[in-house]
């Protein structure tokens, strides 16, 4: 029945919806709805698993939930939320007949079907909750074509995201409508609360347990159940110890060391048996060594000899009387009550690979003194004869050693260790080092080894270094790294890169190569048979592009008529059909020309390797097969596809000498402004830095400097008007609002705008794996009286984060009223517009994407339009964030990109897709450590606002009568004449007509008043006062900064740092790639929730950890971090240490930056990984008592830090909070 004919029926009679009420009354009142069925779980680790009663339980394997829509039963009668819910509606809840809600979680599948009892065809629509309420078709998605009695999956684009999702629905049968109950609320909830924290992967309780989950519609606790041998909040614990395991045998005693690792603890053997798990014998022998009493403390000390002979000595120290007995020998060793060394020599001793502490620290009450008289010689089979020997209850005629593990390390005679051993167990320690201070890289040349393992010429390079680098596979320029990824490979005259052999089809094949060069002669790619005379290549003769191309009995040369080496970005295309011998070359997009081989042999046999650019050394082009000798190539090649296959380095079997050809300060796009100067990046060669003119700071100088300091907690800080005068105004960073991004903001459904040129923005992962395959889907409304009708991004990534020409993207926005897809594969733009927006719905849907070249978008209920891209590229290469509603700086799309504003209005339940066979990625609007490959959580954004968030209505700022105007997320207050500053609370700005400040303090605008930003060394309301740093406090908007010169942290790094916090978020100690950049390498100490998280990127991904307690408030607390390449450790006071591996295949931290110390200059400059959320992306607030790196102890004065701001003497510390 029509919705209309509905309404003309319920204002004739009332009779029907009475008779639904007193259907009603038979549905028992306040319980959720029993019409979901569950398809059970199978799965073989989780067996033995009950679901506690009164729970509902899932696991790691996705569900499918069955609804059943109909009135018996059904529907819940809405007088109250307590008869829906069972509990209280926060929305506000508004009266009528509805289904009885639903749950289900992210991945599962949503079924639904019509009643069996009563024969009726439903079709459903997704809604808004308004459309809910009122039962309003107008704005509605249909979720299927037409009516229908068959059940039907709901799109995974319906329910990706989660939340609450609203659907309506008609039928065929008069009664049961929408008004009458025929609507369903469907609660998509995470899968998060049973995932552990950072998660360790995306399995439900680590797969070792049920998820169990009791509560309500719209609050719930959930719990993991976990499998036999296995505990702790994610069941991640693995019991080792259990029966069931059964790891020490022959009687021993099993200790779980309570790590939470599988296989961690230790076997205590009974006599006579030893080894890990106790199953070795021990033969006690006349000969064996005996202790008559074990020492309580031993110092052991590793010296080399002054002998000729390249031998180690180990000196043993106790305070006890000690007697050794060797019956075997004439020798007797005796330990006397003071402290007696006793040298043990042996030409191979292997070092303990346990981490080194300071010496200092062992050494307390005695003293070592040198023994001669008891000297007992042992091989390295003894030493490790004796180390194997465990722990026994015998303390007369059983062997009692100290447990030592040894490595097979040998010890180098020069180097000397000091150990503390305590109940039997020796932690072997390294002295303190003090590496060589590291020359500038920019003022090294050759001498100073500066190619890691390439080979190095002093020949200044493209990045204004003295030296140029030749960097082998698997590495690449300008310093032989693997720590970023090649968007555009550069080749030399010595460069090369040898792919595995592709054979040609017997059809048709296609070969498109994308490259610029103003080399007169260069080869492009060339292959050929390994016996006859089969090949084909392409090369540069004369500026111009030939390509050659043989069968095995006739060559074909075919010349282009243009020159190709302009410097500009070509596209060719060379062809060759098997079926009627035809090759072709077509460049760019002049006319193709065509030449046909006259032999008797049809398809060319290519089985050897592929040389792209160049050819290695010893290797020649024949002349006998028709192949031509030409240079390797100088230039740049971007991508090359052989019959839809990438040629590139993941299959490549060598390269040499290949470096980043797109670099930001050599093209034709300037990044820094205000005629900032900018300087590549020795270590990056996407980045870049600027080197401001005065009065100008930030990133690509384009802030004054009257945003100096951090006033706007990590936002970004620009010049507004407040009436007649300027002022600033706060843009803040994702979850926060306020004048000064003061308020914590949970978005649920995030607001977009423009302001002051600034686009509102939402920052997710890099799409790389869109290459073949991309599409998104979104719903979004826009603002009515904003511009967005007319131009606005509601999508993009690219292949870079500055963008020239030519350049791979993808874009989706409103052009014109009209939504607009674009994309860029490297040879043309492909533009699919939709038809006019309907400006009478309030919400749009929106699924757009590419496969391959072809493109479609879809848009509300309107049909779908396609389109393909130009040229034969067929792969998407997107390198940078995939950004939502707006990107940090409109100025750096790509110029063929149409949109020049963000968006204004809202942006809900996005998703995206790598594959038609692929899951849907929901696109979270929080930020937390669940991202994954099957959601995707908010790294980062600016100036996002919340629908239901309006601080100017809720506790107006402005004061004075002054105007109250919320942009996004930001609030601005226009003032009224006589009224200045940013709250409307001064007759004077602070800090422009009135500053207080010393000389070298910085003066801000905070909470009404000018506030003063002190320099190290001085204190005081207007840092008047000096001061001289013992124990430094750090507090909000402080931070310090220490060079790293002498200190290289880049493969290995050991940084122990003690502190007392009087807060459960901050930054604690920061190093990056560049302080002025948001991405790059970086590593971070920080704390979240009361937690130390320890964070690092080596150029390939994070993967965070975090400690296992949270730390106690006023208490001092010492966390060691370390990292030996891409393995990394945390360890938060006498708690087991947890361990990390970064992912990817870098193993170097490329960070030039200062040691930042409490906090970093701005917030804002923060990369966005660094930290869980914008909760930890603060200063930290408290005292640190010591910092060491690499053994080093740093002095935490004003005069050996090299900057800092806003510090003062720790408040004095009582012996009872220190660790």
């Amino acid at each position: 029945m029509g919705v209309s004919k509905l309404h003309m029926l319920l204002r004739r009679t009332n009779i029907l919806y009475l008779g639904m009420l007193l259907l009603f009354c038979f549905v028992p009142c306040g319980v959720l709805a029993q019409n979901s069925t569950v398809a059970p779980t199978n799965n073989s680790e989780i067996a033995n698993v009950a679901c506690p009663s009164g729970n509902e339980c899932f696991s790691t394997e996705y569900r499918n939930v069955t609804v059943e829509l109909g009135y018996n039963g059904q529907v819940c009668p809405g007088h109250t939320p307590q008869d829906c819910y069972n509990e209280n509606d926060p929305r506000g809840f508004i009266a009528g007949p509805r289904q009885y809600p639903a749950i289900i979680y992210q991945g599962d599948k949503l079924i639904v079907k019509s009643s069996e009892k009563y024969d009726f065809a439903v079709k459903l629509y997704n809604v808004s909750k308004r459309g809910f309420d009122l039962c309003d078709f107008k704005n509605a998605s249909p979720v299927i074509s037409d009516l229908t009695r068959l059940p039907f999956e709901v799109p995974a684009r319906f329910i990706a995201a989660t939340g609450i999702k609203y659907f309506i629905a008609e039928s065929d049968n008069m009664i049961i409508q929408c008004q009458f109950g025929l609507k369903l609320e469907v609660n998509v909830r995470s899968r998060d609360s049973c995932l552990s924290q950072p998660p360790s992967n995306n399995n439900v309780c680590s797969s070792k347990g049920l998820c169990a989950v009791s509560g309500k519609f719209f609050t719930f606790n959930a719990s993991c159940v976990c499998d036999t041998g296995y505990s702790g909040a994610y069941c991640g614990e693995r019991g080792s110890c259990h029966a069931k395991l059964n790891p020490c045998q022959n009687g021993a005693t099993c200790i779980d060391k309570k790590s939470g690792l599988q296989d961690d603890y230790n076997c205590t053997c009974a006599p006579g048996f030893t080894g890990r798990n106790c199953t070795e014998n021990v033969t006690i022998s006349s000969s064996a060594v005996a202790y008559t009493s074990v020492m309580a403390t031993t110092v052991v000390q590793v010296l080399s000899t002054t002998s000729s002979m390249p031998s180690s000595v180990i000196s043993v120290a106790a305070t006890s009387s000690v007697t050794t007995k060797v019956a075997s020998t004439s020798h007797l060793l005796t330990m006397e009550p003071s402290v007696t060394t006793t040298t043990v020599t042996s030409s191979d001793v292997p070092t303990s690979s346990l981490t080194p502490q300071s010496t200092s620290s062992i050494l307390s009450s005695s003293s070592i003194k040198p023994s001669s008289s008891s000297i007992l010689p042992l091989t390295s089979s003894i030493l490790e004869s004796i180390s194997s020997v465990g722990p026994t209850t015998s303390s007369s005629s059983q062997v009692i050693p100290p447990s030592i593990t040894l490595s097979s390390q040998i010890i180098p005679s020069t180097m000397t260790f000091s150990s503390t051993v305590m109940m039997s167990s020796v932690y072997p320690t390294m002295p303190p080092t003090f590496p060589p201070t590291t020359i500038p890289l920019k003022d090294q040349t050759c001498k100073n080894n500066p190619c890691n393992n390439g080979t190095c010429r002093d020949v200044p390079d493209q990045y204004g270094l003295n030296f140029t680098c030749q960097c082998p596979k698997p590495t690449y320029g300008p310093r032989c790294s693997t720590d970023f990824t090649l968007h555009f490979p550069r080749f030399s005259s010595s460069s090369y890169l040898v792919h595995k052999p592709i054979a040609f089809s017997a059809g048709f094949n296609k070969i498109v190569i994308t490259f610029k060069t103003t080399a007169t002669n260069g080869l492009l790619f060339y292959s050929s048979h390994s016996i006859y005379k089969d090949f084909i290549q392409l090369y540069i003769t004369d500026g111009k592009l030939e390509y050659r191309f043989d069968p095995g009995d006739y060559l074909c040369v075919i010349t282009s008529k243009v020159s190709v080496n302009t410097g500009v970005i070509v596209t060719a295309v060379v062809t060759y059909d098997s079926r009627n011998k035809q090759g072709s070359l077509q460049v760019d997009n002049h006319p193709r020309q065509n030449k046909t081989s006259r032999g008797k042999m049809v398809g060319i046999g290519l089985y050897n390797d592929w040389y792209v650019g160049g050819l290695p050394p010893g290797k020649r082009i024949g002349s006998n097969d028709g192949g031509q000798a030409t240079p390797n190539l100088v230039g740049c090649i971007k991508d090359i596809e052989l019959n839809g296959d990438q040629i590139g380095f993941t299959e490549a079997n060598d390269w040499n000498d290949i470096s980043e050809c797109d670099t930001p300060c050599n093209g034709t796009h300037k990044p820094c402004q205000n005629n900032g100067q900018c300087i590549p990046d020795t270590n990056d060669p996407h980045d870049y830095e600027c080197n401001c003119t005065h009065g100008f700071e930030g990133k690509n100088c384009k802030n004054a400097s009257v945003c100096s300091g951090d006033p706007c907690k990590g936002g970004l800080c620009v010049i507004g008007k407040s009436a007649a005068n300027t002022s600033r105004v706060c843009l803040c960073p994702f979850g926060r609002g306020g004048i000064e991004c003061e308020n914590e903001l949970s978005i649920m459904t995030p607001t977009f705008t423009m302001a002051y040129n600034y686009s509102s923005f939402i920052q997710y992962q890099k799409p790389t794996l869109s290459g073949a395959y991309f599409e998104i889907t979104l719903q979004f409304k826009i603002n009515p009286n904003s511009t967005a009708w007319n131009n606005a991004l509601l999508m993009f990534s690219g292949q870079n984060q500055y963008q020239g020409k030519g350049d791979d993207f993808i874009a989706l926005g409103i052009n014109n009223s009209k939504v607009l897809l674009q994309y860029n594969l490297g040879s043309g733009i492909a533009n699919i517009e939709s038809d006019p927006i309907d400006t009478t719905r309030e919400w749009h849907f929106l699924t757009a994407g590419r496969n391959g070249k072809e493109g479609y978008l879809y848009l509300d209920n309107n049909g779908v339009k396609r389109g393909s891209s130009p040229g034969q590229l067929t792969g998407l290469n997107l390198y940078s964030p995939l950004y939502i509603g707006g990107v940090p700086d409109l100025s750096e799309l790509p110029t063929d990109v149409l949109f020049k504003r963000g968006f204004e209005g809202s942006i809900a339940n996005g998703a995206v897709k790598f594959g038609v066979s692929q899951p849907v990625i929901p696109l979270l609007t929080s930020q937390s450590n669940s991202s994954s490959h099957s959601q995707w959580a908010v790294i980062a954004g600016r100036n996002v606002g919340d629908e239901g968030y309006n601080n100017c209505n809720t506790s107006n700022p402005c004061q004075n009568n002054g105007t109250c105007t919320q942009i996004g997320a930001a609030i601005v207050c226009s003032c009224v004449h006589g009224w200045k500053g940013m709250y409307c609370a001064s007759q004077e700005i602070p800090c422009v007509n009135h500053n207080p400040c010393a000389v070298n303090s910085t003066c801000r605008e905070m909470n009404n008043k000018a506030v003063c930003d002190c320099p190290l060394g001085k204190t005081g309301d207007t840092c008047s006062n000096a001061i001289s740093i013992q124990t430094p406090h750090f507090k909000e908007n402080s931070y310090m900064a220490f060079t790293p010169t002498a200190l290289n942290i880049r493969l290995n790094a050991n940084i122990v740092i003690k502190f007392i916090s009087y807060n459960g978020n901050g930054l604690l100690f920061y190093v990056a790639h560049k302080i002025t950049a948001q991405n790059g390498d970086f590593l971070s100490v920080s704390l979240h929730n009361g937690f130390v998280q320890y964070r690092y990127d080596l150029g390939s991904g994070i993967n965070p950890i975090q400690s296992q307690k949270n730390i106690t408030f006023n208490t001092e607390h010492t966390v060691t971090i370390t990292r030996n390449q891409q393995t990394g450790a945390l360890k938060v006071d006498d708690d087991v240490a947890i361990s990390t591996t970064s992912p990817g295949k870098a193993v170097a931290l490329d960070a030039s930056s200062n040691f930042y110390l409490g906090g970093v200059p701005q917030l804002s400059l923060v990369n966005p990984s660094a930290v869980a959320d914008v909760k930890s992306l603060r200063d930290f607030v408290g005292c640190v008592t010591s910092l060491t790196i690499n053994g080093v102890p740093l002095k935490l004065t004003e005069t050996r830090a090299v900057e800092g701001r806003n510090i003062d003497n720790c408040p004095a510390i009582s012996d009872s909070n220190l660790a």
